[in-house]
């Protein structure tokens, strides 16, 4: 493919119009440009080349640019697309101009669709081994696994609306390294990230639609004015008609972010000191220590995992807690809460963790070591 070609393509990816077919062939395009002999291109050419990679694919960006920041997303744009074939590169800027070699670690998978369903008997089922199809039975409700990775909850025709235990729970959770997606019979459609879990009645009662949350999980509530839709958490509660929002509420997290995407949402706190506060779309709450704050936010980026990425936008110490539950490894984080070290980026979660660490580690700002399922992490 002659470069005018390949500028085409770049400019139909830059305005959306680039097919998935037109996208591999640009990668490919530019595989075979780094590739074509022994000698990388001299510097300027190469810059020339990622930069044009890193604005047009849109691979990386930053609010507040930076020149350590600038050759991450160089650095990155490349890693990338060439991490996993050991293609070597020059580094820019403030970093030594020598041709660096991206390092190897030992293949870590990234998670999957992983959950373990609790009976309101306390029978455990894990949902990654058995079989599509119906699951059991329980208070007129009928529990299924589709082929897409959801659990279906289901009147059974002939049982009405009559319940055996009004109070009968589900919890589903998963594990680190799992995800999973749950439609209640009400219609609503909840994403579980890593590490959580959801607690759920198998009927609703007469007045709301009551759940608990613990960890991350993306509603998406049916409409139902005369039933509230409530989603409570160790630290506040969250009351809907019908919306579209992101809880990320880990214990290991120091906010807990709600962010609104559709609708709007009612946040409130008990204690001795309640407070409660209105979200509209593209707002983000955050509370700490009792007390809330609200800022407009990008809200891709709080939904990006639901969506198969990471959108890194922050400091690197919670980049790594993000890593620590996706791909199950330990982190041993020997340089601390370093706020000087902040990383923006975006990465598909179904890579393995070499090609994620491989980018981080190109701003040669920080270093990584495995050993087994741990990561040892430093500058």
């Amino acid at each position: 493919m002659e470069n005018q070609e390949a500028k085409e393509l770049l400019e139909k990816y830059k305005t959306g119009r680039l097919s998935t077919e037109e996208h591999t062939q640009l990668e490919s395009w530019y595989l075979n440009y780094a590739n074509a002999s022994h000698d990388l291109p001299d510097e300027d050419k190469l810059r020339n080349n990622v930069s044009e990679i890193w604005e047009n694919l849109s691979l990386f960006s930053s609010n507040k640019p930076n020149k350590r920041h600038l050759w991450f997303y160089w650095a990155a744009a490349i890693a990338l697309i060439i991490s996993t074939v050991g293609i070597y590169m020059t580094v820019v800027n403030n970093v030594p101009s020598t041709f660096t070699k991206i390092p190897k670690y030992p293949v870590i998978k990234p998670g999957s669709e992983r959950a373990f369903l609790i009976l309101s008997s306390g029978e455990k089922i894990d949902l990654t081994k058995v079989k599509d199809g119906q699951l059991a039975s329980e208070n007129g409700m009928a529990i299924s696994k589709n082929n897409a990775g959801e659990l279906l909850y289901t009147v059974i025709a002939g049982k009405g609306i009559a319940s055996d235990n009004p109070n009968a729970l589900n919890t589903i959770y998963t594990p680190r390294g799992g995800n999973y997606r749950v439609l209640l019979p009400d219609g609503t459609k909840i994403w579980l990230n890593s590490a959580s879990s959801l607690t759920y009645p198998l009927r609703f009662n007469a007045k709301n639609r009551s759940v608990r949350l613990e960890g991350q999980g993306y509603f998406q509530v049916a409409p139902d004015k005369d039933h509230p839709f409530i989603v409570l958490t160790d630290k506040q509660t969250v009351t809907v008609l019908g919306t579209n929002f992101d809880i990320n509420a880990y214990n290991e997290e120091e906010a807990v972010q709600t962010t609104l995407l559709h609708g709007s949402v009612r946040i409130s706190t008990a204690g001795a000191n309640p407070s409660s506060l209105l979200l509209i779309p593209g707002q983000r709450s955050e509370l700490v220590g009792g007390r809330f704050s609200v800022n407009r936010v990008d809200t891709a980026e709080a939904v990006a995992w639901k969506n198969g990425y990471f959108k890194f936008n922050g400091p690197i110490s919670g980049i790594l807690r993000q890593l620590s539950r996706w791909y199950d490894v330990d982190i041993v984080n020997r340089i601390g809460d370093d706020s000087s070290l902040v990383f923006g980026g975006e990465i598909a979660r179904h890579k393995d963790i070499r090609t994620v660490l491989n980018i981080i580690e190109a701003t040669g700002n920080i270093h990584f070591k495995i050993e087994g399922r741990r990561v040892i992490v430093t500058k």
